[in-house]
Protein backbone atom coordinates (compact mmCIF):
# COMPACT_ATOMS: atom_id res chain seq x y z
CA UNK A 1 0.00 0.00 0.00
CA UNK A 2 2.94 2.54 0.67
CA UNK A 3 5.05 1.63 -2.49
CA UNK A 4 1.06 2.40 -4.55
CA UNK A 5 0.97 5.71 -2.88
CA UNK A 6 4.15 6.85 -3.65
CA UNK A 7 4.28 5.43 -7.02
CA UNK A 8 0.89 7.83 -6.89
CA UNK A 9 2.72 10.37 -6.03
CA UNK A 10 5.59 10.20 -8.34
CA UNK A 11 3.41 9.93 -11.12
CA UNK A 12 0.89 12.89 -10.10
CA UNK A 13 4.65 15.16 -9.77
CA UNK A 14 5.58 14.13 -13.54
CA UNK A 15 2.14 15.22 -14.57
CA UNK A 16 2.70 18.73 -13.00
CA UNK A 17 5.61 18.73 -14.85
CA UNK A 18 5.26 17.83 -17.93
CA UNK A 19 1.87 20.01 -17.98
CA UNK A 20 2.84 23.37 -16.53
CA UNK A 21 6.54 23.23 -17.21
CA UNK A 22 6.85 21.38 -20.49
CA UNK A 23 3.77 22.77 -22.28
CA UNK A 24 5.10 25.82 -22.21
CA UNK A 25 8.51 25.24 -22.53
CA UNK A 26 11.63 27.90 -22.30
CA UNK A 27 15.47 27.70 -22.20
CA UNK A 28 14.71 29.71 -18.81
CA UNK A 29 18.08 28.39 -17.04
CA UNK A 30 15.84 28.74 -13.23
CA UNK A 31 13.10 26.32 -14.77
CA UNK A 32 15.75 23.99 -16.67
CA UNK A 33 17.43 23.93 -12.98
CA UNK A 34 13.93 23.40 -10.75
CA UNK A 35 13.01 20.70 -13.19
CA UNK A 36 16.11 19.17 -12.78
CA UNK A 37 15.86 18.83 -9.30
CA UNK A 38 12.45 17.28 -9.40
CA UNK A 39 13.89 14.92 -11.04
CA UNK A 40 17.24 14.08 -9.32
CA UNK A 41 14.71 13.81 -6.00
CA UNK A 42 12.30 11.80 -7.18
CA UNK A 43 14.96 9.61 -8.30
CA UNK A 44 17.53 9.57 -5.01
CA UNK A 45 14.29 8.69 -2.72
CA UNK A 46 12.92 6.25 -4.69
CA UNK A 47 15.31 4.33 -6.26
CA UNK A 48 14.15 0.96 -4.75
CA UNK A 49 10.65 1.19 -5.87
CA UNK A 50 9.73 0.50 -9.12
CA UNK A 51 6.72 2.63 -10.59
CA UNK A 52 4.80 2.24 -13.51
CA UNK A 53 1.93 4.02 -14.27
CA UNK A 54 -0.21 5.09 -17.58
CA UNK A 55 -2.72 7.90 -17.94
CA UNK A 56 -5.38 7.79 -21.49
CA UNK A 57 -5.78 11.54 -22.94
CA UNK A 58 -8.08 12.39 -25.81
CA UNK A 59 -8.01 15.28 -28.08
CA UNK A 60 -4.74 16.55 -27.09
CA UNK A 61 -3.00 19.90 -27.44
CA UNK A 62 0.65 20.73 -27.31
CA UNK A 63 2.65 24.01 -27.42
CA UNK A 64 6.31 24.14 -26.96
CA UNK A 65 8.31 27.06 -26.73
CA UNK A 66 12.44 26.87 -27.62
CA UNK A 67 15.09 29.38 -28.74
CA UNK A 68 17.33 29.00 -31.36
CA UNK A 69 20.29 31.82 -31.28
CA UNK A 70 18.37 34.48 -30.77
CA UNK A 71 14.79 33.66 -31.95
CA UNK A 72 12.08 32.59 -29.43
CA UNK A 73 10.88 29.67 -31.56
CA UNK A 74 7.40 27.48 -31.31
CA UNK A 75 6.09 23.98 -31.76
CA UNK A 76 2.63 23.07 -31.82
CA UNK A 77 1.49 18.97 -31.42
CA UNK A 78 -2.35 18.23 -32.17
CA UNK A 79 -3.74 14.53 -31.58
CA UNK A 80 -7.06 12.61 -31.31
CA UNK A 81 -5.26 10.58 -28.19
CA UNK A 82 -2.07 9.52 -26.86
CA UNK A 83 -1.22 7.53 -23.75
CA UNK A 84 1.30 9.19 -20.93
CA UNK A 85 3.29 6.45 -19.61
CA UNK A 86 5.56 6.77 -16.52
CA UNK A 87 7.99 4.10 -15.60
CA UNK A 88 10.43 4.43 -12.92
CA UNK A 89 12.89 1.51 -11.44
CA UNK A 90 16.40 1.10 -10.50
CA UNK A 91 16.81 4.99 -10.02
CA UNK A 92 15.62 5.68 -13.68
CA UNK A 93 12.94 7.53 -14.96
CA UNK A 94 11.43 7.58 -17.81
CA UNK A 95 8.31 9.80 -19.12
CA UNK A 96 7.07 9.14 -22.68
CA UNK A 97 4.17 9.73 -24.28
CA UNK A 98 2.66 8.39 -27.58
CA UNK A 99 0.46 10.13 -29.85
CA UNK A 100 -2.64 8.87 -32.29
CA UNK A 101 -3.13 10.65 -35.16
CA UNK A 102 -0.24 13.22 -34.77
CA UNK A 103 -0.50 16.53 -36.62
CA UNK A 104 2.62 18.78 -35.72
CA UNK A 105 4.00 22.02 -37.01
CA UNK A 106 7.34 24.10 -35.77
CA UNK A 107 8.82 27.11 -36.67
CA UNK A 108 11.98 26.46 -38.26
CA UNK A 109 13.60 30.33 -38.39
CA UNK A 110 12.44 33.49 -39.35
CA UNK A 111 13.97 35.56 -42.01
CA UNK A 112 13.70 39.06 -42.30
CA UNK A 113 12.76 40.97 -46.00
CA UNK A 114 13.94 44.16 -47.50
CA UNK A 115 11.09 46.09 -46.71
CA UNK A 116 11.72 44.98 -42.54
CA UNK A 117 8.33 42.17 -42.34
CA UNK A 118 9.13 38.78 -41.10
CA UNK A 119 8.84 35.91 -42.54
CA UNK A 120 8.67 32.17 -40.99
CA UNK A 121 10.23 28.90 -41.87
CA UNK A 122 7.66 26.19 -41.09
CA UNK A 123 8.20 22.50 -40.57
CA UNK A 124 5.09 20.17 -41.39
CA UNK A 125 4.77 16.80 -39.84
CA UNK A 126 1.60 14.10 -39.97
CA UNK A 127 1.65 10.63 -38.60
CA UNK A 128 -0.37 8.12 -37.25
CA UNK A 129 1.98 7.61 -34.61
CA UNK A 130 4.43 9.11 -32.76
CA UNK A 131 6.08 9.22 -29.17
CA UNK A 132 7.53 11.77 -27.56
CA UNK A 133 10.53 11.63 -24.71
CA UNK A 134 9.59 14.38 -22.29
CA UNK A 135 13.58 13.53 -20.66
CA UNK A 136 15.17 14.18 -23.82
CA UNK A 137 12.47 16.31 -25.66
CA UNK A 138 12.73 14.84 -28.67
CA UNK A 139 9.60 13.18 -31.08
CA UNK A 140 9.49 10.45 -33.16
CA UNK A 141 7.41 9.58 -35.90
CA UNK A 142 7.14 6.93 -38.68
CA UNK A 143 5.48 6.39 -41.72
CA UNK A 144 5.16 10.30 -41.75
CA UNK A 145 4.21 13.09 -44.30
CA UNK A 146 6.49 16.14 -44.10
CA UNK A 147 5.96 19.38 -45.59
CA UNK A 148 7.97 22.69 -45.65
CA UNK A 149 6.23 26.40 -45.49
CA UNK A 150 7.24 29.79 -45.97
CA UNK A 151 4.93 31.95 -43.99
CA UNK A 152 3.96 35.53 -42.99
CA UNK A 153 4.88 36.99 -39.91
CA UNK A 154 6.09 35.68 -36.57
CA UNK A 155 2.61 33.73 -35.17
CA UNK A 156 2.86 29.97 -35.07
CA UNK A 157 -0.81 29.80 -37.00
CA UNK A 158 -2.49 26.95 -38.79
CA UNK A 159 -1.34 27.32 -42.32
CA UNK A 160 -4.03 28.46 -44.73
CA UNK A 161 -4.60 26.44 -47.74
CA UNK A 162 -3.80 29.24 -50.22
CA UNK A 163 0.27 28.74 -49.13
CA UNK A 164 1.72 25.89 -50.78
CA UNK A 165 4.58 23.82 -49.77
CA UNK A 166 8.47 24.54 -50.63
CA UNK A 167 9.27 20.83 -50.42
CA UNK A 168 6.45 17.90 -49.58
CA UNK A 169 7.33 13.88 -49.24
CA UNK A 170 7.44 10.80 -46.96
CA UNK A 171 10.12 9.68 -44.64
CA UNK A 172 9.62 6.19 -42.88
CA UNK A 173 11.22 7.51 -39.96
CA UNK A 174 11.51 10.84 -38.73
CA UNK A 175 13.11 12.52 -35.53
CA UNK A 176 12.28 15.94 -34.40
CA UNK A 177 14.36 17.49 -31.82
CA UNK A 178 13.78 20.74 -29.48
CA UNK A 179 17.86 20.60 -28.19
CA UNK A 180 19.34 19.45 -31.52
CA UNK A 181 19.33 23.06 -33.37
CA UNK A 182 22.03 22.09 -35.50
CA UNK A 183 19.93 18.94 -36.83
CA UNK A 184 16.78 19.55 -35.60
CA UNK A 185 15.24 16.99 -37.94
CA UNK A 186 16.15 13.81 -38.98
CA UNK A 187 14.17 11.84 -41.64
CA UNK A 188 15.28 8.53 -43.22
CA UNK A 189 14.19 6.81 -45.82
CA UNK A 190 13.17 10.90 -47.25
CA UNK A 191 11.23 10.70 -50.50
CA UNK A 192 10.72 14.66 -51.16
CA UNK A 193 9.75 17.17 -53.71
CA UNK A 194 11.05 20.89 -54.10
CA UNK A 195 8.68 23.35 -55.26
CA UNK A 196 10.20 26.95 -56.45
CA UNK A 197 6.42 28.47 -57.15
CA UNK A 198 8.49 32.01 -58.17
CA UNK A 199 8.94 30.20 -61.68
CA UNK A 200 5.36 29.33 -62.17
Amino acid sequence: MFKKRICLLVFLLFLSVSGITRLFRSEDIADREAYQRLMMVSTNENKKIICKAKQQRYNVTKHFLFTKGSDRLQMKLNSISSELELDQQEGKTELVEHFKDVHCIMQESFQVQPDNSLNQVIRQLDAHRATYHYKTEELFAEKAKLARFIAFGDQLDPIPKFIKPIMNGVATQVELSLTNHDMPLKAKGLQATFHDWRKE
